[in-house]
């Protein structure tokens, strides 16, 4: 071992919806997602996702981690066609394509938000569920 100390991989998060959009940054640590800075943007005031993101990046919470993103994943309220996104409620088209070159990222991907909160249900542990009624099973 040579006494350095390995980088940090961040990923990128957003929840992008006609209201509000959720943008997260993330530092792995053994092999699970830190949030370490987020922010919710009002997503009528944007034209698109392009500019809410590069005034996250630029924060200066997020500017110093922004070279150590790995990946990026866009969970949209929408329909989702292959690398694209059309937004129900927003006027907003997304692509990953585009994301990815506008911001020299190299993973991007895009989901709908209801597969988003379906692949969240098996990150949870027991501390993150609470009983909100007793039954009977």
């Amino acid at each position: 071992m040579t006494g350095t100390v390995p980088a940090v991989r961040c990923l990128l998060a957003t929840d992008v919806g006609g209201t509000k959009t959720l943008v997260a940054l993330a530092e792995t640590h053994e092999n699970r997602p830190h949030i370490v800075h987020e922010r919710v943007y009002a997503s009528q005031q944007y034209p698109g996702l392009e500019l809410v993101l590069r005034d996250f990046l630029s924060d200066p919470q997020v500017a110093p981690r922004a070279d150590a993103i790995a990946a990026v994943c866009c969970s949209v309220a929408g329909p989702v066609e292959g690398e694209a996104a059309t937004l129900t409620n927003l006027a907003w088209r997304l692509s990953a394509a585009s994301i990815a070159g506008a911001f020299g990222f190299g993973k991007v991907r895009l989901i709908n938000d209801f597969e988003a909160a379906g692949l969240g249900i098996a990150s949870l542990t027991a501390e993150d569920l609470a009983t909100l009624q007793t039954g009977t099973p």
